[in-house]
């Protein structure tokens, strides 16, 4: 799986993880995508493979970002930054 940039993950402990699982229990996944897109500031380095075996579900994606779920671990969402084409990715 290529690499992708880590642009926020969210457990119970942040202080919106309420108004994130709120939109959860409606199924309003969209809009959790478009409010976690807020903290890509273009300047994460932090890359990793998204972790899919351990998300329980893919929420939401486009050509540039993907939202995961975990149920197992308290439900945890992370959104990452898909590579670009052509900049370094594989």
């Amino acid at each position: 799986m290529k690499m992708c940039t880590i642009i926020r993950i969210v457990n119970d402990g942040e202080e919106d993880y309420p108004y994130i699982s709120a939109l959860y229990q409606i199924g309003d996944y969209h809009a959790i995508f478009n409010y976690l897109k807020q903290w890509d500031y273009g300047d994460s380095e932090e890359e990793s493979p998204p972790r899919l075996a351990l998300y329980d579900r893919t929420l939401h994606q486009d050509n540039s970002y993907i939202l995961l779920y975990n149920a197992t671990i308290g439900g945890t969402f992370a959104l990452y930054a898909k590579p670009i084409q052509g900049k370094g990715s594989q």
